[in-house]
């Protein structure tokens, strides 16, 4: 084996025991990095405006009885498009 073959080989058991590392570091800190979403009581939505947005708040109501808040801008022109931003699972929609 020459030296360069060495190197390569040194190179890839480097890659494969830092993979390794950052896979063990997430299977046992994966508790803590789980997302407890609050109570809506805790965190009310805030109003768009509070937060310094022109839009209006929607509000749709499930057959469950869960209560969803959405917040929409109608195309600034005719034919305009619609873009739809989930948020993801922050808190409120306000962040």
């Amino acid at each position: 084996m020459t030296g360069k073959q060495s190197r390569i080989l040194k190179c890839i058991a480097g890659l494969v025991a830092v993979y390794l590392v950052v896979v063990v570091g997430y299977y046992f800190g994966q508790r803590s990095m789980m997302y407890f979403p609050e109570l809506p009581d805790s965190n009310p939505v805030p109003k768009p405006a509070t937060v310094g947005l022109a839009m209006q708040e929607v509000k749709y109501k499930t057959a469950d009885g869960l209560e969803l808040v959405a917040w929409f801008a109608p195309p600034k022109e005719t034919g305009g498009f619609v873009v739809v931003v989930y948020h993801g699972n922050a808190a409120n929609i306000a962040y």
